[in-house]
């Protein structure tokens, strides 16, 4: 195993202070364009111990080097490193002073790197949009919100996206995702109904993540059900399936 795998291996087991240490080492010995993907691999890295300025600062840089090296795929990295980075900040700060100066300027570094990353052929692009739709969902824009979920569960449904068995489940997790999101927009209009099919719609789908990952969504779906919805059965139902995959799992 490279160092750099070693350092993402740190992050997928949540061993955040150790991948920080090893991806500032990379860091400094590396050159354009490695340089600008270790530093936005550090960037979500330091976001992970709190250190914000610094994921942000890191953030900078990297699409500061990735453009010099005239690299979009690494541009693309980098822009939706720094501009998640902004986003979390934003929202740590939280709403009595919110700074909308950052957060406009957070998505429109995630919107220019979706444009880079769907040039480059890359499935990247919908997890930006999704970062997207969830920012607009957070600051209570949800017609913006909406109309991000609804085009990436169209767009991910054409079968280029399925051209290998590890390419098709990633896009039914992000479609998940999608659908998910779709539900909580729904039921904030008080669309009960279409927010209980959508949500429905997500459960199979996110179930092709990570299990970690979808661990997470889905108990917020059960939540959901049981506390909004007002259908414990089906919360429960949820759980139930999220035990045996992760039984399944191990």
């Amino acid at each position: 195993m490279d160092q750099l795998e070693e350092a993402r291996q740190l992050m997928r087991t949540r061993r955040y202070a150790e991948a920080v240490a090893l991806y500032e080492r990379l860091a400094h010995d590396a050159t354009a364009p490695e340089q600008a993907s270790i530093l936005s691999f550090l960037s979500a890295a330091y976001e992970q111990v709190g250190r914000f300025e610094e994921a942000i600062r890191s953030g900078r840089k990297a699409l500061e080097v990735a453009r010099e090296a005239s690299n979009d795929a690494t541009e693309a990295h980098a822009g939706a490193s720094l501009g998640t980075a902004i986003l979390n900040d934003f929202h740590r700060k939280g709403p009595s002073a919110p700074k909308w100066d950052d957060f406009r300027e957070a998505m429109a570094l995630l919107e220019h790197s979706a444009v880079l990353y769907e040039r480059e052929g890359s499935i990247d692009y919908a997890s930006t949009l999704l970062s997207m739709a969830e920012a607009y969902r957070g600051v209570g824009i949800f017609n913006g919100a909406g109309a991000l979920y609804t085009r990436v569960s169209r767009e991910l449904s054409d079968e280029r996206w399925a051209a290998s068995d590890d390419l098709a489940r990633h896009t039914d997790y992000l479609r998940g995702r999608a659908f998910m999101g779709l539900g909580a927009v729904a039921l904030h209009y008080g669309h009960r109904e279409t927010a209980s099919d959508r949500l429905d719609s997500s459960v199979n789908l996110l179930l092709s993540g990570d299990p970690q990952v979808f661990k997470r969504d889905l108990e917020e779906i059960a939540r959901i059900f049981e506390s909004e919805l007002d259908d414990r059965e089906a919360a429960e139902q949820i759980r139930d399936l999220v035990k045996q995959r992760l039984s399944d799992s191990d």
